[in-house]
């Protein structure tokens, strides 16, 4: 299990090679249920190749510029939220991921819109767990069970946050 900006910047992906293996992000300000990586990886030997499991997705709106959480089961277009946590497949993570040439560089501090993005543009779509409770299936998904929110030291708390984050979808295309 790694952070997602171990997964790009600190070098996981160049020491596994293994395209089997798989890598899980979560954040380390979070408490996690239990069960958490048990879904999560029996959702992946169930879900077809072009899809990569999550318990949260972030979408984004360009028409009327909002964002929104999904927690509920299904095929997302959107970021994969890896403070929710999320489970990837090697293989599905070439080396092209390390090429920035022309990547805005507000992509280099949103590395879940990257690395979605990246994955955008090989097909490769988010697919959020949930909870499968229907109409009440929102919010903070049930796999964390507590969450510090320590804005001043995430990229959250950052004064441009939104339109860092807006600039970086949009390279994207806003995953549509």
């Amino acid at each position: 299990m790694f952070f997602g900006y171990i997964l790009i910047q600190n070098g996981i992906l160049h020491i596994e090679k293994d395209p089997d293996s798989l890598i899980i992000t979560i954040d380390d300000d979070c408490l996690y249920h239990p069960s958490t990586f048990a879904y999560l990886i029996g959702t992946v030997f169930n879900l077809p190749w072009n899809l990569i499991p999550a318990f949260l997705c972030e979408t984004y709106n360009p028409r009327s510029k909002i964002w929104t959480w999904r927690s509920t089961r299904g095929k997302c277009y959107g970021i994969l939220a890896a403070f929710g946590s999320v489970i990837y497949r090697r293989r599905d993570i070439d080396d092209t991921i390390f090429n920035y040439t022309d990547v805005p560089r507000s992509c280099y501090i949103h590395d879940d819109i990257y690395i979605s993005g990246h994955l955008y543009r090989k097909h490769i779509r988010s697919y959020t767990i949930g909870r499968g409770t229907g109409l009440l299936d929102f919010g903070i998904p049930w796999s964390m069970k507590y969450n510090a929110r320590r804005p001043n030291m995430t990229i959250g708390g950052l004064e441009n946050m939104k339109e860092l984050k807006h600039d970086c979808i949009r390279y994207f295309n806003y995953f549509r």
